[in-house]
């Protein structure tokens, strides 16, 4: 599995948590497949949500606070 091997273990995790929390009214399963490429999804917009971050950090807007920065990267346009 070389790389991979770490990705799929959490995968499967994700996978066993899934399941065992999901509400008794859905009756739907999800592959593992599936919740990996949902995992790759949530990973890749989190990449580019920490890009922008950095980026506003870079400025070093003086005495700003997170949720500042937040504010700034609601308003960032790339």
């Amino acid at each position: 599995m070389g790389s991979n091997q770490k990705e799929h273990k959490m995968c499967e995790r994700i996978s066993i948590i899934f399941h065992n929390k999901r509400p008794t009214t859905c009756s739907g399963q999800r592959t593992l497949k599936s919740l990996s490429c949902h995992c790759s999804l949530l990973a890749s917009k989190a990449n580019k949500f920490r890009g922008c971050i950095r980026q506003i950090e870079q400025r070093n807007p003086s005495g700003a606070f997170e949720l500042d920065i937040i504010s700034i990267y609601l308003h960032f346009k790339y």
